[in-house]
């Protein structure tokens, strides 16, 4: 079974030069480890490093439930708080206010490879897709399964929070299969996805009902010419081959209305 796989992350489009981007990602193909995390700028403050923090201390093996996603988060807060606590001591009182206030949050999406079979976890709205590309409709998507979830507020993993929510977290266990591709987003890309997979595949289900920022890069998908879900995929692991590729895509689909003006981080992996 042959694995390949390409990853990118870029920023949104911003008037602020020296703002970060807030997502972070991790492809450890000698471990079988694959991450996104989406920093949440508008909790807390220090989401961009608790994003990378959340993806760079995975642990090796598989998380498969609520209670082991607790224990994990347990094990590595502390480090984080006290280094951020250092980061923090000459700043003013209430930037220090925030952070003991508010802490720090990001959605998460990971997957470890483990001979024939992968493993996958969602916290909030980061999001896995596996496809067949001989049967596209041969499908699993977590945690949303269509356009009208991202409407939703996203559950975030926060260092502060004792307790976790169930509704927010999604694991799922899978068998590998050729031809089978794997995908990690944030959500502005799984978005994307989604609404294209719908164009394609879903014509014939009842009218899709969205509202507000959503409901704009809805009807720009729809109006413009239609594309084979296929070639979107095969345009996504085109632009993966350099961060310069992968920027100039997620800027022009932005521009044109498609996708929404974030961070964007995706993971692209292709079994045969």
């Amino acid at each position: 079974m042959k694995i390949e796989s390409r990853a990118q992350s870029c920023p949104k489009d911003s008037n602020e030069p020296e703002r970060p981007n807030e997502d972070a990602l991790r492809q450890d193909k000698s471990r079988g480890i694959y991450a996104v995390s989406d920093g949440a700028g508008g909790t807390g403050i220090f989401s961009d490093l608790w994003a990378n923090y959340l993806v760079s201390h995975l642990p090796a093996k598989p998380i498969f439930s609520l209670s082991e996603l607790n224990q994990w988060i347990d094990t590595i807060w502390e480090s984080f708080y006290r280094e951020r606590e250092q980061a923090l001591e000459n700043l003013a009182y209430p930037i220090r206010n925030k952070f003991h206030e508010q802490g720090s949050a990001a959605t998460l999406a990971a997957l470890w490879l483990e001979g024939e079979k992968a493993h996958l976890l969602t916290y909030g709205d980061s999001h896995i897709w596996s496809f067949k590309s001989d049967d596209y409709t041969q499908k699993l998507f977590i945690p949303y399964k269509k356009t009208e979830d991202f409407e939703a507020n996203p559950y975030l993993l926060n260092w502060k929070d004792e307790n976790l929510s169930e509704k927010g977290f999604c694991i799922k266990s899978i068998e590998l299969a050729q031809n089978q591709i794997l995908i990690l987003a944030t959500d502005a890309l799984s978005l994307y996805l989604m609404q294209h997979y719908e164009r394609n595949y879903e014509k014939d289900e009842k009218q899709i009902e969205v509202r507000g920022k959503i409901r704009l890069t809805h009807e720009e998908i729809n109006k413009s010419k239609a594309q084979n879900f296929d070639e979107i995929l095969k345009n996504l692991w085109n632009v993966l081959e350099s961060e310069e590729k992968f920027s100039e895509f997620c800027r022009e689909a932005y521009q044109k209305g498609q996708l929404l003006n974030d961070d964007y981080s995706l993971i692209f992996i292709k079994i045969s």
